[in-house]
């Protein structure tokens, strides 16, 4: 999907989400991160909202509830009270993603440095260029 793909994301997250609701499985974990990003950026959102609603909360599905609203603050720290720092610091990365791309840019920049510092602390440097860029685009 980075590489604009988003016709075959959009086939992948809609066989995803219907094996998951077919199977009824009570499984969430960071898998749904990934389902969100991609159903979000193919308007296929209401459909992992659906299936989410359909399956006990845990902490996971409770984050993604959090992206679906745009309540990105939450989900980020969902994300960490459970130890998932390098979902929480996707997760901003995507919040940031979103908000620039709406000309958001002063409210992208307070999730991207957080995001950056962590990036740059495990010298994740595709993730580091992505935030940097995003950094230059909210400035």
């Amino acid at each position: 999907m980075g590489l604009g793909e988003l016709d075959h994301a959009r086939r992948i997250t809609v066989e995803l989400v219907d094996a998951w609701v077919e199977t009824r499985s009570a499984h969430v974990d960071p898998w749904v991160l990934d389902a969100w990003c991609a159903a979000q950026r193919t308007d296929d959102e209401p459909r992992l909202e659906a299936a989410i609603a359909s399956v006990p909360r845990n902490p996971w599905s409770a984050a993604v509830m959090s992206l679906i609203r745009r309540d990105f603050a939450s989900a980020a720290t969902q994300l960490e009270e459970m130890g998932a720092v390098s979902p929480a610091a996707l997760a901003r990365l995507w919040a940031a993603e979103w908000l620039v791309e709406r000309r958001r840019r002063s409210e992208a920049s307070r999730y991207l440095e957080p995001s950056l510092a962590f990036w740059r602390s495990v010298g994740a440097s595709a993730y580091m260029h992505r935030a940097s860029s995003l950094l230059a685009a909210a400035s």
